[in-house]
């Protein structure tokens, strides 16, 4: 898999999400799920951080991070709104 820009700081904001609370990392290292033209995925602890592509459809993304709001039992739902 080769790295992207993107990568350190996607992993970058996934730790500042999982640590939110406490600076104490006894979690291990963040694991890179995915690294595509279409998004890159990596996970902390039980955080995962999810960078689409730039040309992804902004009303596409918004419907589909509004249905992994509506069903945090299937989807991962997101820790903020969409930007």
């Amino acid at each position: 898999m080769t790295s992207t820009p993107l990568l350190p700081d996607l992993t970058a904001q996934a730790i500042a999400a999982a640590h939110s609370r406490t600076s104490a990392c006894p979690c291990g290292a963040t694991v890179t799920l995915a690294e595509r033209p279409d998004a890159t995925v990596v996970r902390h602890a039980d955080t995962v951080a999810k960078a689409h592509a730039p040309d992804m459809d902004v009303t596409d993304l918004a419907s589909r991070m509004a249905a992994a709001t509506r069903l945090p039992e299937i989807l991962l739902p997101p820790l903020t709104p969409i930007p």
